[in-house]
């Protein structure tokens, strides 16, 4: 089989024994504008940072600071390898859309799952986005506004802000004025504005924890620490809180797994990229991992360090020390993470809008504002609703992201690998790709199981 072909033909002429018919995907054109390597860094870059990097001070308290490390460089690598596997696909076919290449390569029936995947997680994300800015809305009220609650939590908790009402009032607020004509931009060259929003706000925290980091360690050394209590000592290696029945183990190796995932927006990157070698592609992917792999580092060690005892989310839910009452890099910090989070509202919305137009068949970019405004709309009233009513729904979102994200992030790219090698199916080097994939699936879906447990439990 000739393996090399053009865009223009059909799926099922590239497999074995496949016979679907196949929708011709859209032929996806030549980009308005090119980006230069940094650029398209900071691009790639955008698609893993976010709220992840709010959980991952957790990860030393119960797999060590030693062992810390290893996660996040495994994780990285686990997406260095996927991103290669699609950056070669994308320079073959020169389809810039995640759906089309799958359907070009493994056929309809495994777009759809694809598909369905995709949109489920991706709708997960407004929902949880939108929680996100609700909360840190009210974390910044709470300084500015003068009530001076120790944790932004028990604001949030203790006060008018718990209101259903007021819930529903702020989010549609937020919504109409902010979301919504943001949701509405489809120029991709006016929404790279979000990744540069996105890597400067993590970048501003990446230096406010490290900043912050020698204050806290030393109010630790100096309130919490004692020498014969063991459960106040930091944990450097051990790692047996990490295997009691929760398997905080693995649940931490499948966050840094999928903390750096983003490849529905991958293919899209790559499509503006100026002068897209092999070699130019191998170190954007390589420099683009890194550098979240450093934020995440970072984050996670001095984040642990600054509450090794009670450990909590930083940004949320750590307590001002008294020289700081009003802790106004704090607050900065979470006014740049509202606008981060609307950015990935806008992003996601973006994803989900080409993602449904382009599988009935329709050229995304060809579409009416009326129709751009009539979904984004239907979309947002339906996302804010469910997100002012339910807030607790975070917890289950990330049960969707374990079962969601494995799927077109490690098991589609080495079956693509597959059907396009040239390769016979037993070969030593298709195996090994469907094992390694195969078992970050398992890994995603088991930690989705414990998620599940712990929601049945009540625990989340």
């Amino acid at each position: 089989r000739d393996l090399h072909s053009s865009p223009t033909r059909r799926s099922s002429d590239l497999s074995l024994n496949q016979t679907a018919t196949v929708i011709q995907p859209i032929p996806e054109g030549e980009p308005h504008h090119k980006d230069s390597l940094f650029k398209t860094i900071s691009n790639i870059m955008f698609l893993g940072l976010g709220t992840s990097a709010l959980a991952i001070v957790k990860v030393p308290y119960h797999i060590s600071i030693i062992m810390t490390p290893v996660c996040i460089v495994l994780g990285g690598i686990a997406n260095i390898w996927s991103y290669h596997i699609l950056g070669d696909l994308y320079e073959r076919y020169k389809i810039n859309n995640y759906e089309h290449l799958c359907e070009k390569v493994c056929g309809r029936k495994m777009t759809l799952f694809l598909v369905i995947t995709l949109n489920i997680y991706t709708v997960g994300l407004l929902l949880i986005h939108q929680v996100l800015i609700f909360r840190l809305l009210g974390g910044i009220i709470n300084v500015i506004g003068g009530y001076d609650y120790d944790s932004m939590l028990t604001f949030l908790s203790d006060t008018y802000w718990s209101e259903i009402w007021v819930k529903i009032c702020v989010n549609f607020g937020i919504g109409i004025l902010i979301i919504f004509p943001l949701c509405l931009i489809t120029d991709m060259k006016k929404l790279n504005i979000s990744s540069t929003v996105g890597v400067f706000t993590t970048a501003f925290i990446f230096v406010v924890v490290l900043y912050q980091f020698p204050f806290y360690f030393i109010e630790y050394l100096n309130l919490e620490y004692k020498e014969n209590d063991e459960r106040t000592h930091i944990n450097i290696y051990n790692v047996e809180r990490g295997f009691t029945n929760q398997l905080q183990f693995l649940q931490a190796f499948a966050l840094f797994f999928f903390c750096f995932t983003g490849h529905n927006g991958l293919l899209p990157a790559l499509e503006h990229l100026e002068n897209p070698t092999p070699a130019r592609r191998a170190k954007l992917y390589n420099i683009a991992i890194a550098m979240d792999m450093i934020i995440y580092l970072v984050i996670a060690l001095c984040g642990y360090l600054s509450v090794p005892v009670d450990v909590v989310d930083i940004v949320f839910e750590r307590k001002r020390l008294p020289q700081w009452p009003k802790d106004v890099v704090m607050t900065i910090a979470r006014i740049l993470l509202l606008a981060m989070a609307a950015s990935k509202i806008q992003v996601n919305h973006n994803i989900w809008r080409i993602s449904f137009v382009s599988y009935i068949g329709k050229d995304h970019r060809k579409i009416t504002l009326k129709f751009n405004a009539i979904f984004t709309g239907i979309t947002l009233f339906l996302t804010t609703l469910i997100s002012s009513v339910y807030q607790n729904i975070v917890g289950y979102i990330s049960l969707i992201g374990c079962f969601c994200v494995v799927f077109p992030a490690f098991l589609i790219p080495p079956i693509m690998y597959m059907y396009t090698c040239g390769l016979p199916k037993t070969h030593w080097k298709v195996v090994s790709q469907i094992i390694l994939g195969s078992v970050l699936c398992i890994i995603g879906y088991i930690s989705g199981i414990l998620v599940l447990i712990d929601i049945i439990n009540g625990d989340k």
